[in-house]
């Protein structure tokens, strides 16, 4: 199901050679988790907003959100009625047409990581479109492998899942792949999986470092699905 690729002394080279420019672009100190989404509309047609959906009540570092394509508008927060977090950014203009890229991001409280659960493009009415899917997958790293687990209802294609560590956390509108230092810095650490709802994919990183910043980047796919998913997800690393 998977060919893995891990190259330890690569990543160790990142930590150790990145460190002062890291802190050049990079925020202060502490724990500190980013989540960053890039969202690819392939659905064919155009569409509106985008909401996200987080498991459990997640609550937000205010005036912490970032986008592109929105106009720079936070986005409304409101729990579902199962009791999970919605940020749903509105468009205030244009719609975004098929083939076109957005980017939101947003940095969570209270958790270690970005539980995200769902993502949903909405109409000119703000109001779901639900013809297809977003096949999203929630990763975790914990300082010596990495998950990737499939949240969506329905099978996923994971690939290029890279990774960069550094000393200062990067902040939250450097996490995407417009970012100089990432474009170089990011190394390939396993190739492909393909998930079934809910399963997960652990594989071993080492990446020999302690109190650092490790970021994540992948892309998933999936047949009839609405959008390519690619989050850019900054853990802290104890």
């Amino acid at each position: 199901m998977r060919r893995q690729f891990v190259f330890l002394l690569a990543m160790a080279w990142i930590f150790a050679g990145a460190a002062a420019h890291a802190a050049a672009i990079g925020g202060t100190g502490g724990p500190n988790i980013r989540c960053n989404y890039d969202l690819t509309n392939v659905s064919g047609k155009e569409v509106f907003d985008v909401e996200i959906v987080l498991k459990g009540v997640v609550g937000m570092t205010p005036g912490s959100f970032y986008n592109v394509f929105f106009g720079g508008n936070d986005p409304s927060q409101t729990l579902t009625t199962d009791g999970n977090t919605s940020l749903h950014w509105e468009n205030p203009s244009n719609p975004i047409l098929n083939n076109t890229q957005i980017h939101v991001g947003y940095t969570p409280v209270g958790t270690h990581d970005c539980p995200i659960l769902a993502i949903y493009w909405t109409d000119e009415n703000h109001k779901r479109v639900s013809s297809k899917y977003i096949g999203v997958a929630y990763n975790h790293y914990s300082g010596t492998q990495q998950n990737i687990s499939n949240t969506s209802p329905y099978v996923i294609d994971v690939t290029n899942v890279r990774m960069a560590c550094q000393a200062a956390a990067l902040p939250l509108d450097a996490l995407n792949a417009t970012n100089d230092y990432l474009s170089h810095a990011m190394v390939t650490v396993a190739d492909h999986a393909t998930l079934a709802p809910g399963q997960t994919w652990t594989f071993p990183v080492d990446t020999k470092c302690h109190n650092c910043y490790c970021v994540t980047n992948f892309n998933t796919t999936g047949q009839g699905s609405d959008a390519i998913f690619s989050p850019w997800v900054q853990e802290y690393v104890e």
